[in-house]
């Protein structure tokens, strides 16, 4: 593995194997702290194979259908003035100026952590689904 394709998680044991269960990527722990590392392809999953309009459904996240666009309420300033670009699959609060991806979008909505926020979107990936390409 590339190190430059693997991104440091910190977290505990617990944790790692939740995320782990049924996916591919190996995630090592030590002495009871996960010092694992989640490969860019599973993060680009996460990012691009989750669609963002999905995400704010799931969560029951206030939005609604404005001019044939999905606007969502900001999680970080609480304004409306937003846009979900489904080409990108990206979350932008024009008020804030804050772009959103899945990740960012459930960190930031539920106040949870990067380990968590990995671990409860890992559960909504196809399991089968194509790998998208990488940019």
């Amino acid at each position: 593995m590339d190190r430059q394709s693997v991104v440091p998680l910190v977290g505990n044991i617990a944790t790692v194997h939740s995320i782990v269960a049924g996916c591919n990527d190996q995630l090592p722990a030590t002495d009871g702290l996960l010092t694992g590392l989640v490969t860019g392809n599973h993060l680009r999953r996460l990012r691009n194979n989750i669609p963002l309009a999905t995400l704010l459904e799931l969560l029951e996240w206030p939005h609604k259908q404005r001019n044939g666009q999905v606007a969502f309420l900001c999680p970080r300033c609480q304004a409306y003035l937003s846009a979900v670009n489904p080409r990108t699959n990206l979350g932008r609060c024009f008020h804030c100026e804050t772009n959103f991806n899945p990740i960012d979008f459930l960190i930031a909505a539920r106040q949870c952590d990067f380990v968590e926020a990995v671990h409860y979107l890992t559960k909504l990936l196809p399991r089968d689904g194509p790998t998208p390409p990488t940019n």
